[in-house]
């Protein structure tokens, strides 16, 4: 698979992404989250077969059980389409800790 295949495989999950990203914040109170690809997805190299490695990177400033709630909503419709992620939810506070 070429390089144009491959980019065109992550804008089409850029896309899917960003429709679940929104679906996840409708009718919740979550505001500083963000959504990141990393790894091969972040570099627009997304090969068949391929995990979705996305970021979920917060403000440290939620109730647990609203952030997990905001993560289902975001993670299940992936997992109930069968495409593999590999996702990591952290505070900002806790990725400058760990660079």
């Amino acid at each position: 698979m070429g390089t144009r295949e491959r980019r065109a495989r992550s804008n089409v999950s850029d896309r899917e992404l960003s429709r679940l990203f929104l679906s996840a914040l409708n009718n919740r109170s979550v505001n500083g989250i963000a959504l990141a690809a990393v790894g091969g997805y972040g570099r627009g190299e997304l090969s068949p077969g391929s995990d979705l490695d996305i970021l979920l990177l917060h403000s440290g400033q939620f109730k647990p059980d609203d952030l997990l709630a905001f993560v289902n909503a975001l993670l299940y419709p992936i997992w109930d389409g069968r495409t593999s992620s590999a996702d990591i939810p952290r505070s900002v506070d806790h990725s400058v800790r760990t660079r």
